[in-house]
């Protein structure tokens, strides 16, 4: 240092340099708390399975905790490097040349908490639960952010992820539905008397709705329900399931510009050409002998099946379902027709 080579000569050369290198540093934090802001992440939740991990100047320590049992990881080694280091002054008096054990204090710590951070990054990046967690923990992180615009409820900002209708769809579905809906590979056993309605994964997608058109009585469906009034169709006419599917689909009004004009107007031509409105009515109150099928999909109609799902306009009597107009209130029933909705693969995600 200026002021060890020459006393007393710290101003002004060697001040114009610290003030340089303090005004430099200040430039770069507000630079990047301009662009880029607090690297905030979804709000703390401790039912979560999130796995939390130090920032990058405590992982070494972390992996030094996996690798070295306890005590000697977490507090004999860390103290002794401490204490050699707070001996410096002695060891290497600033009269005299650096000595090797001097180097070694400082160098030997510098390069295992170096090895020990990349091992740490190696198996994390290794690891495809975690990556898969940090993956999900993104999307919650931005969709909190997307959400406090709007303000942040009373109880704080976890209720911001809680309250989001798609994830308390999710959490309803779980509670009310999956026993006998499987979805995704799991549920679906019933059991206590209750029968296997159809899987619903892809539910509302034209691949879902392509194969409830082919075969309505095969078990992933409606095989394992009292629901036996819909007919096959003819293989003759397996060619007309895409479009079928799309006029379906088509019902919602804010799925419909996402689909192909003409195959749903190829759609149209089939479902009336196959007799398809005999049986599921396309408007408002109209009966047949299946699920009217006006605005199908939407919230709306959602709403209204979940409510009552033994009513005319949809399963009559044939319904094993329970209705949940007295167990959930409105908004709980629009949550879970909004988690229904988001598992058709074509839509948009929320």
């Amino acid at each position: 240092p200026a002021s060890r080579a020459a006393p007393g000569r710290w101003w002004p050369r060697q001040a114009a340099r610290d003030v340089t290198l303090a005004a430099g540093v200040a430039l770069v934090v507000l630079s990047l708390a301009a662009l880029q802001g607090a690297g905030l992440e979804a709000p703390a939740d401790p039912s979560s399975d999130y796995p939390p991990r130090p920032e990058w100047w405590f992982a070494p320590l972390r992996q030094l905790l996996k690798t070295v049992p306890e005590p000697w990881g977490s507090v004999v080694l860390p103290g002794l490097l401490g204490l050699a280091l707070l001996a410096l002054p002695w060891l290497d008096p600033a009269r005299r040349p650096r000595t090797m054990l001097a180097r070694g204090l400082v160098l030997g710590p510098l390069a295992l908490a170096l090895v020990l951070g990349l091992t740490s990054w190696a198996e994390d990046r290794a690891d495809a639960d975690y990556q898969a967690a940090r993956v999900a923990a993104a999307e919650d992180a931005a969709l909190a952010r997307r959400l406090a615009r709007d303000g942040i409820p009373p109880e704080g900002a976890g209720a911001l992820l809680e309250r989001h209708p798609p994830r308390l769809g999710a959490r309803l579905y779980r509670t009310h539905c999956l026993a006998c809906h499987r979805l995704d590979g799991e549920g679906g056993e019933g059991g206590e008397g209750k029968s296997v309605g159809p899987e619903l994964t892809g539910y509302l997608g034209r691949a879902w709705l392509e194969g409830v058109i082919r075969e309505p009585r095969a078990p992933r469906f409606f095989g394992r329900t009292k629901i036996d009034g819909m007919e096959p169709l003819p293989r003759e006419h397996r060619g007309d399931l895409p479009a079928l599917a799309a006029f379906v689909r088509a019902q919602d009004p804010e799925v419909r510009p996402r689909l192909d004009p003409a195959l749903v107007a190829a759609g149209e031509e089939a479902y009336y050409a196959q007799e398809c409105h005999a049986c599921h009515g396309l408007e408002p109150g109209e009966l047949g002998g299946g699920p009217n099928l006006h605005a199908y999909g939407t919230t709306a109609w959602l709403v209204d099946f979940l409510r009552d799902p033994g009513a005319d306009l949809f399963y009559g009597a044939d319904n094993e379902m329970p209705g949940y107009a007295d167990e959930l209130t409105r908004a709980e029933l629009e949550a879970l027709a909004a988690f229904l909705r988001g598992l058709d693969p074509d839509a948009p995600r929320d």
